[in-house]
């Protein structure tokens, strides 16, 4: 009887001790000092599982900041098209790409934000903020990892927190 009982406390130990949620990997945290001044947001937002339910959910998670103009891909070059930039500029997302279109568009961010089933319980979750005027990345994380009880509340959640407190922390900053 005391020997089941050990295995099972063992076992419980172990699962939990598993369980830690590890911080994100931030390698740029740098907040935008015009924030106000933000004409529109590209949006690139990608997932391996349900991308149209997770493009949708990272939608509305950047206007939840308070940035009420979101552009996708498609939207962003039809923004170059109808404005005749074409020639000028092209809907890429290099540093130069996203110069020029600063020059030509006004003050914008990208955000890219994935999150990709890597087999098993293992994914991962992404968070790039690039400034085009600039061409500076504001915010870059990721983790990567096993997800023991919920991909939402191990990975998702604490990226969006991340972006919260990167979009307050620009807001606080401003002069």
């Amino acid at each position: 009887m005391k020997s089941i009982f050990v295995i099972v406390l063992a076992v419980l130990l172990t699962a939990c001790g598993s369980r830690q949620i590890k911080p994100s990997e931030i390698e740029v945290n740098t907040p935008h000092q015009n924030l106000e001044e933000i004409e529109f947001v590209v949006l690139l937002a990608s997932s391996s599982h349900d991308p149209k339910k997770f493009k949708e959910f990272a939608h509305e998670v950047v206007k939840s900041q308070g940035f009420s103009n979101v552009l996708n891909h498609t939207e962003y070059a039809r923004l170059i098209i109808e404005k005749g930039l074409e020639d000028k500029i092209e809907a890429k997302y290099d540093l130069i790409s996203l110069h020029k279109a600063y020059k030509e568009l006004g003050e914008f961010l990208v955000i890219q934000l994935s999150s990709n089933y890597l087999g098993g319980s293992w994914h991962n979750i992404y968070l790039k903020v690039t400034d085009a005027k600039s061409s500076e990345t504001l915010l870059n994380a990721g983790k990567e990892g096993q997800a023991w009880s919920s991909k939402k509340a191990e990975f998702v959640d604490p990226m969006v927190t991340l972006f919260k407190e990167w979009k307050n922390s620009s807001v606080e900053s401003q002069p």
